[in-house]
């Protein structure tokens, strides 16, 4: 035990000074690739360190054939895009050039499963978050490979008529409350989907935001989300203790399309489900009055996602959640809709589209919008 003591000890001081040399070496270092301080003198390791040095070299096309052959007809293959905007957004090349990447873990698990942690820091030395891989050797070829699966046996499943449930070990839920989320999701999906097969999805249950972070092959984030939903894999996963999620629920009934835009895919959540189980839409609207009276951001500012909500995704997702209740009132839940489905329409395009369908000018079209907003 003590010895496993010093070598933790050990590999953080090590992890110190390395870093404070590779901050001290500054634009020197920013063309090298990824540096690790573990012993890479096994060759199973070294060889994964290799492995993982190529994934952050290779771009958006290329990634995808180091994930898990599982994962081949996934778009979001790596579960980090759902809480993180710059594993969203960039290829693992972009990553690597535009920030400082430490390998500062690796571990054997047996022969052919191990894990890795890999520091994010940005060009002035912030760390910016820790991913978690796993990496699986099949038939000698080596993949990454999310965490979520792995921790599984963590959580205790709870199925009902439309949810399974995986509820985190620090969670204490009754049954009759995971009832009433399956009946909600039946609710739901008598009022947006009627007629269809309502089919069953998984909800993960965590007990905080560190826990989720986890799921999302993440040790450490800075940033913070409440709960996100994998809509390819019908899953949900939030840190509430409340097991209805009407804003997780409708996203998994909707389900995903092809060039989805942010208004039509987190509004139609919102004016069904509230921002989350703590803030209902109505709630939202109330705190978009108020910054309108203090001239904190204007419609266009609003819409167009300028207002910073790092810790505050209220005026965002509620400013979506109005333009489709005006979009529901003019046209009717049906061509909300096909809206929402049509692969043509986006953000860019929707007030055009609306404006066009309307008969006015784009103008006129906003301050109609706007007059809900002013509802009591």
């Amino acid at each position: 035990m003590r010895r496993n003591i010093k070598q933790f000890k050990m590999r953080k001081i090590l992890l110190f000074l390395f870093w404070n040399i590779i901050l001290l070496c500054g634009n020197y270092l920013k063309a090298q690739n990824v540096y690790e301080v573990i012993d890479s003198t096994d060759i199973k390791i070294e060889a994964r360190i290799n492995f993982i040095r190529n994934y952050f070299a290779g771009d958006r096309e290329q990634a995808k054939e180091f994930w898990h052959p599982k994962y081949q007809q996934k778009k979001d293959y790596n579960y980090a895009v759902f809480i993180d905007a710059v594993s969203r957004n960039f290829s693992p090349k972009d990553i690597r050039k535009n920030n400082k990447l430490l390998i500062s873990e690796l571990e054997m698990l047996n022969d052919t499963l191990s894990y890795c942690k890999i520091e994010v820091f940005t060009l002035d030395g912030l760390h910016y978050l820790t991913y978690k891989y796993f990496i699986i050797d099949i038939n000698g070829k080596l993949f990454f490979d999310n965490c979520l699966p792995y921790e599984l046996s963590r959580f205790q499943n709870v199925p009902t008529e439309y949810l399974d449930f995986y509820i985190s070990p620090y969670h204490t839920i009754s049954r009759s409350a995971l009832t009433s989320a399956s009946k909600t999701v039946d609710s739901l999906y008598n009022v947006l989907r009627p007629g269809q097969n309502k089919e069953k999805f998984k909800i993960f249950m965590c007990s905080n935001i560190e826990e989720m972070d986890i799921l999302s092959n993440m040790t450490k984030y800075y940033g913070y989300v409440g709960g996100f939903t994998n809509m390819e894999e019908k899953y949900a996963v939030y840190a509430y203790d409340s097991p209805i999620h009407k804003h997780e629920f409708v996203h998994l009934i909707l389900g995903k399309r092809s060039g989805m835009g942010y208004i039509l895919g987190e509004g139609i959540p919102t004016l069904y489900g509230g921002v989350s189980p703590q803030i209902s839409y109505y709630e939202g609207r109330m705190e978009l009055q108020e910054g309108y009276r203090k001239a904190l951001y204007n419609f266009e500012k609003l819409y167009n996602r300028e207002i910073s909500n790092a810790k505050n995704n209220v005026p965002s997702y509620t400013i979506a959640a109005v333009v489709c209740e005006y979009i529901r009132r003019k046209f009717g839940l049906d061509e909300l809709l096909a809206l929402y489905y049509n692969p043509n329409i986006n953000d860019d395009n929707l007030l055009v589209e609306l404006a066009r369908k309307s008969l006015i000018t784009k103008e006129r079209l906003i301050d109609e919008i706007e007059v809900i907003i002013f509802e009591k």
